[in-house]
């Protein structure tokens, strides 16, 4: 939900109830003054608190994000390594294949030729 959105409508809708307040409301100017005065108040801590809020949340959604792109970091390096490693395990293994390889198919020509 964009904050901004929500702000503008809390804005709009408590500027909106006040003026209804002020038509359908039969009571004297002070005491009607006094209402409205309240309600401001009470939709300005309502604004400031949404405002803490949404400060605290980007703060830990920017904190989330930092952690998360360390770990990536991490976890990319780390597979960097392992694949590197198991390329160096199997590297001897895949020569002496490679080697038998061409050993038995040497053979094999040898056999043919031998025939």
């Amino acid at each position: 939900m964009n904050v901004k959105s929500l702000s503008i409508g809390l804005i709009a809708g408590s500027l909106i109830a006040s003026g209804i307040t002020l038509f359908i409301t039969p009571a004297s100017g002070k005491e009607l003054q006094a209402r409205c005065t309240q309600r401001l108040k009470a939709g300005k801590g309502s604004l400031q608190q949404l405002m803490r809020q949404c400060s605290d949340t980007t703060a830990k959604l920017k904190h989330t994000i930092h952690i998360t792109k360390e770990q990536g970091q991490e976890l990319a390096h780390e597979s960097k390594e392992i694949i590197e490693n198991y390329r160096q395990d199997i590297e001897p293994s895949l020569e002496r294949l490679k080697n038998d390889i061409t050993s038995l198919q040497q053979q094999v020509n040898n056999m043919k030729d031998s025939d």
